[in-house]
């Protein structure tokens, strides 16, 4: 059972990845990745997704981390580990 946040953020979750990354705001994806974060198993997978635009974009790790308030490593290895 998911709770009303889990829900809220599996429902932006699924309306912004069905989106062109490319034309998202980055103050949507950095929330993006904060809900993908409250999603548990799928964390890693959306969250990735959201990280490799913002990197595209030049955002650098620490102004990631601490726009999404998250510590770098978790966002690197979103990315890095294989799933």
């Amino acid at each position: 059972m998911t709770t009303p946040e889990e829900t809220r953020a599996l429902m932006n979750l699924a309306d912004l990845l069905s989106k062109d990354l490319s034309q998202v705001e980055t103050e949507e994806l950095v929330a993006g990745i904060r809900d993908a974060e409250l999603t548990g198993s799928q964390a890693p997978t959306w969250s990735a997704e959201l990280i490799r635009e913002l990197r595209c974009r030049g955002v650098s790790w620490p102004q990631m981390a601490a726009m999404a308030e998250l510590p770098q490593t978790t966002l690197w290895r979103r990315v890095n580990t294989k799933l």
